[in-house]
């Protein structure tokens, strides 16, 4: 059973996502995959990415190609947090309660 992290670690590798400039996926030098990171305590769960673009490439949006400020090329929303969160996109959704039943069992009895 693998964990959250590896969950969006797979997701963030898949080849589903549609992508623009001849990439499909939003894997490439592996920077945005090794900045993330998923806390998980009784307060909640926090999960983070640290590179840079991270949000852009979860939200999508325009950037200009190679610094030319008189183009603008607009990347399509590729959100993997929430697929995996919510099972809303092209990969799967992480099964909480199968990966935690442990801990679910031992909160209840």
């Amino acid at each position: 059973v693998v964990d959250l992290k590896q969950a969006l670690d797979v997701a963030i590798q898949s080849p589903v996502w549609m992508g623009t400039l001849d990439r499909v996926d939003i894997y490439d030098t592996g920077e945005l995959l090794n900045s993330g990171s998923v806390i998980i305590n009784n307060k909640g769960i926090t999960i983070a990415y640290d590179a840079p673009y991270a949000a852009l490439v979860h939200y999508g949006g325009y950037i200009h190609p190679y610094g030319n400020i008189t183009e603008k090329v607009y990347l399509p929303p590729r959100p993997w947090v929430e697929a995996v969160l919510n099972g809303n996109g092209p990969v799967g959704a992480f099964d909480f309660v199968r990966y935690y039943q442990e801990e679910i069992d031992a909160e209840f009895t």
